[in-house]
């Protein structure tokens, strides 16, 4: 009877181990899949002590967009969520609430809470290519300064950080990743620095409040090395307006 109990646990045992728990490998992210840098292996024998490093993907890459670049980006636009908290998904959410056509900006950097510190999510916005929703001007400002209201929207890519920067500072992590995106996409658009801006240097508000420092940003940016061309195909045509009726 025991040699019997004992095969049986021994079966069951083996079973059970053969079976992986379900939804193991399920990972929800708010970013595509990483470009990964393919591996060379080394023709050489490795012993089964010995693991060999893992190259890291590319950080550029997903920053491309999906679709040909708009030749039209003329401005990067820096905002900050003014809460604690914040993702391209909750913010995603958010602008949807407010009847407008999902995330109005083109990126979001995380500040530790619901994405990790210096974090760059890329909204579907900017992947197809699309126009922002993130700096309307009132109809009295556009006509003093002779622009259309939606005209940083259309001609400015939207950097938001999460976080209220009229109350702390934008974390040291924020602000190195803000300076190496706005060094890409600087070279990537053609965008002069004179034109990298924050939300108050176009409209009449504090966004993106007391505690960011421009001038700090553009330092860190000319301190920055970067490749001087990057090949990318363009398209001339506007966007679609499917998302200019949400905007900000």
């Amino acid at each position: 009877m025991i040699r019997w109990c004992l095969v049986l646990g021994m079966g069951a045992a083996f079973l059970c181990g053969c079976v992986e728990p379900a939804g193991k490998s399920v990972v929800i992210s708010p970013l595509p899949p990483p470009y990964y840098i393919p591996y060379v292996h080394d023709e050489r024998p490795v012993t089964p002590t010995t693991m060999p490093a893992e190259q890291e993907p590319d950080p550029t890459k997903p920053w491309y967009p999906d679709s040909p670049l708009y030749e039209a980006w003329g401005f990067i636009v820096i905002h900050h969520t003014a809460t604690p908290y914040g993702s391209m998904r909750e913010i995603e959410r958010w602008h949807r609430n407010n009847g407008w056509d999902g995330c109005g900006y083109h990126f979001v950097i995380g500040n530790g809470t619901r994405t990790p510190a210096g974090f760059i999510e890329p909204s579907p916005r900017w992947k197809i290519q699309e126009e922002g929703a993130h700096t309307r001007l009132s109809p009295k400002l556009a006509r003093k300064v002779g622009v259309q209201p939606t005209y940083y929207n259309e001609h400015g890519i939207g950097v938001v950080l999460v976080g209220n920067f009229d109350e702390v500072r934008p974390s040291a992590a924020q602000m190195a990743a803000t300076a190496e995106l706005v060094k890409f996409l600087m070279k990537l658009c053609r965008i002069p620095e004179d034109r990298i801006i924050g939300h108050r240097d176009a409209d009449a508000t504090d966004c993106p409040g007391r505690w960011f420092s421009m001038d700090d940003l553009k330092q860190r940016v000319r301190a920055l090395k970067w490749p001087t061309t990057m090949p990318v195909e363009t398209a001339s045509a506007r966007p679609s307006s499917r998302h200019r009726q949400g905007v900000k």
